[in-house]
């Protein structure tokens, strides 16, 4: 399965293409999320035909502009951020929970060049 990252000019709003179908020379179909911070996660469909697909070629930037003008943000890319936070519950000596916060490394940061 694909899944391609998208950032967006938005705080907290994020798109997560995650299949796309190809009829050769007639259109594809684009399965995607929207990812919110407020809302959730939404799944949808984008079929992109006649110019806009004719258009397409090679720079597959084009799809991200067009999905995220839909949800009226503007296309980002996507940087994975260089650590996440990760939270541990367990109980402590006295049967208490505690809950403790970590910040690990992302396997999938990429730094800038």
């Amino acid at each position: 399965m694909l899944r391609v990252m998208l950032g967006t000019s938005a705080a907290g709003i994020r798109i997560a293409i995650k299949n796309i179908i190809i009829n050769p020379t007639v259109s594809a179909t684009i399965n995607y999320q929207h990812i919110s911070n407020t809302t959730g996660i939404t799944d949808h469909e984008f079929v992109i035909d006649g110019q806009q697909y004719a258009s397409w070629g090679t720079d597959d930037t084009l799809i991200f502009h067009i999905i995220c003008a839909r949800h009226n943000v503007q296309y980002v890319p996507y940087v994975e951020q260089q650590f996440y936070q990760e939270a541990l519950i367990y109980k402590n000596a006295q049967g208490q929970f505690v809950t403790e916060t970590i910040q690990k490394a992302n396997p999938s940061y990429v730094p800038p060049t």
